[in-house]
């Protein structure tokens, strides 16, 4: 939902995320072949897959009042 993103948290925001990804041959790793098709992926591509990301965020569970942190309320 938020940043940061990935494990160490160097990402901002999902653009980051996926122009990593689009750069992974750079970083000498052995890399899934699954991953690697993401290098071929338009600029409208990737803005699919981030407005589809946005798609699968439940807001009405997220800004629930009930499940909020008791500290923040």
């Amino acid at each position: 939902m938020t940043y940061p993103y990935m494990h160490d948290e160097r990402f901002r925001n999902l653009k980051q995320v996926l122009n990593h990804y689009t750069r992974i041959d750079e970083f000498g790793l052995e890399t899934d072949t699954d991953v690697k098709q993401i290098q071929q992926l338009s600029e409208i591509d990737n803005a699919d897959i981030i407005a589809f990301l946005k798609t699968l965020t439940d807001k009405e569970f997220l800004y629930d009042r009930r499940f909020a942190d008791p500290g923040m309320r």
